[in-house]
């Protein structure tokens, strides 16, 4: 009876262990396939490179360096849809990522592709995510409340304190705004195919309107399923399949 629950208690450890390890391993394994995509870049196998990050996207890895350098790989293979729709995840992950931003405008110019930079009103406001300007809207909103209406409970209304407010005012407009170009830069979609079908309706067999080239950007003006009603910068609309019209932002 001991000898059992020795072999029992010895199993119930190694499971654990076993099962301890595979969550440790797996938790390594998408860093180790970007560090393997790396090193297939550098030797000049651009495919393998394609691979190694794409499945580290599999197993959740998402930053603004793997996009950048999976777009970077995409490009040598010229796969143009896709590598432009990652220089693109790359920019909203980190719009501050001076190579990434390069790299997209020299690669959407070389191609005659959209490169996103045209939903800003100024590139100031790319300077700053989504995130960051949703922020800055959230502190100053408050900051106008607080200032309007704390002063003239204590009888303290100066010029000053109106200046403030009037300040956080122009601040939160140009915030809401700057959130809005934003929106306009996510809610888009890239093609990643040669000849993508816009179809009259959501499904599979339904009559073509207009055949789309790789690497154009659309807005996204509605969703249905795996489909999205699409319009391109040169009016053409229809739904396609998020298999061949890819969201910046899934």
């Amino acid at each position: 009876m001991i000898l059992i629950k020795k072999i029992f208690c010895t199993i119930s450890l190694m499971l654990i262990f076993s099962a301890i390890s595979a969550v440790q391993l797996q938790a390594q394994t998408a860093h180790e396939f970007f560090m393997l995509g790396n090193n297939a870049y550098k030797s000049g196998d651009y495919k393998k490179a394609v691979e190694c990050y794409e499945s580290a996207i599999e197993q959740k890895f998402d930053s603004a360096e793997l996009h950048y350098n999976l777009a970077n790989a995409l490009s040598k293979l010229d796969k143009k849809g896709e590598a432009l729709l990652n220089y693109k995840r790359a920019i909203f992950n980190s719009p501050r990522m001076r190579e990434a931003v390069a790299n997209l405008q020299m690669f959407a110019k070389d191609n005659s592709l959209d490169d996103g930079f045209g939903n800003f009103a100024t590139p100031l406001i790319a300077e700053l995510s989504d995130t960051e300007w949703t922020t800055i809207a959230f502190i100053a909103f408050w900051g106008a409340v607080l200032m309007f209406f704390i002063p003239p409970l204590f009888a303290r209304r100066t010029t000053a304190t109106t200046f403030i407010v009037i300040l956080f005012v122009a601040i939160f407009a140009v915030s809401v705004f700057s959130i809005s170009n934003w929106k306009a830069y996510e809610n888009s979609a890239v093609s990643i195919k040669q000849d993508v079908p816009l179809r009259l309706s959501p499904t599979p067999d339904a009559p073509i309107s207009s055949i789309i080239a790789e690497g154009q950007t659309a807005s996204i003006e509605a969703r249905h399923g795996d489909y999205i009603y699409v319009e391109t910068q040169n009016g053409k609309r229809g739904w396609s399949s998020i298999k061949d019209f890819i969201p910046i932002v899934q």
